[in-house]
């Protein structure tokens, strides 16, 4: 946030930046402080945030549920045939899908002997982020969910072999069914092995050339006319790429410790889902969103931010076990 002032203040910054700084306080930074200061007295616990994620993600998906039997949601879309559900664009779609398959086949994994219902939902949602996923065309999507799956599963696989085989032979089979029998799944699979990247290259290639010209605290956080000048598009699509270009290597460096301190409790604990689903999010932000102005991925980086940043305390559950 300092940096952010400073960024802003250099550059002689309109309103427009301080807007959006006023805006990622209020919205991004107080609720991370607010969700961290629930966790810290126990009011919420790992279980509360799953079952309330779980829940979210579900009200995504269950209204389309009919739409993911009959095909209909791979045909007749407004966004160039790509499933948006109830949100702007294809890729947030594809952002919350993508979460919701790890976090179902972390329900799965983890699930206890005797808690059918909470096996059930989780099979459910599984099945629905997949479809959800396919459909919306999110090829950063798919690349990221690939990787962060195959981390949680390699780092699960001994305690629960045989359900992480079925679970992925599950996920193969259906992906393969819906890549080879719908167009626009198709398609989009075929543009990804074939390297087009709907004109990220060029943005991306625009944003390191702006850079370069600021490189130690970029033009501030209103960087849209800056982008503009030089290229058709106003978003650098890519958070490292936009910390850059409104912060410069300063602001990167703070972005760097930034995950640092988030991934390395995590990383001592052993929280497996955490940095999966962190990891996920981090990499679909390679090619879409940004790190300060997009609602959509700041909510879920302060959550999961919450979910990594666990010192070791016991959840309310396991304080009840052993009371």
């Amino acid at each position: 946030v300092v940096i952010m002032v400073v960024s802003n203040l250099v550059n002689g910054q309109g309103s427009e930046a301080w807007r959006t700084l006023a805006t990622f306080i209020v919205r991004y930074w107080l609720f991370f402080a607010l969700l961290s200061y629930l966790y810290m007295r126990r009011i919420v616990d790992m279980e509360f945030l799953l079952a309330v994620a779980t829940v979210g993600l579900l009200v995504q998906f269950v209204p389309f549920f009919g739409q993911m039997i009959n095909g209909q949601i791979f045909v007749g879309q407004e966004f160039a045939g790509r499933f948006q559900g109830f949100t702007s664009n294809p890729n947030v779609l594809g952002l919350y899908a993508g979460l919701g398959m790890i976090v179902s086949l972390h329900l799965i994994v983890s699930q206890e002997s005797g808690k059918k219902l909470v096996l059930l939902t989780a099979v459910a949602l599984g099945f629905m982020a997949t479809i959800a996923l396919l459909a919306s065309g999110n090829r950063g999507g798919w690349v990221a969910v690939i990787v962060a799956l195959i981390f949680y599963a390699a780092s699960q696989i001994r305690q629960r072999p045989k359900l992480l085989i079925t679970s992925f032979a599950t996920v193969g089979f259906l992906s393969v069914g819906v890549l080879t029998q719908m167009a626009v799944p198709r398609a989009r699979l075929a543009a990804l092995i074939d390297g087009y990247s709907a004109h990220r290259i060029d943005v991306w290639l625009n944003s390191w050339t702006l850079f370069k010209q600021q490189p130690i605290l970029g033009y501030g956080l209103d960087t849209r006319q800056a982008l503009l000048e030089n290229h058709f598009i106003y978003s650098e699509h890519n958070i490292i790429l936009n910390v850059m270009l409104a912060m410069g290597l300063v602001g990167l460096l703070a972005y760097g410790a930034l995950m640092f301190f988030i991934c390395w409790p995590a990383l001592k604990k052993r929280n497996i889902i955490g940095l999966s689903l962190m990891g996920f999010l981090m990499a679909v932000g390679m090619f879409g969103f940004d790190f300060y102005r997009s609602q959509h991925f700041m909510i879920c980086f302060a959550v999961l931010a919450v979910v990594c940043l666990q010192h070791g305390r016991p959840s309310a559950a396991l304080d009840r076990e052993e009371k």
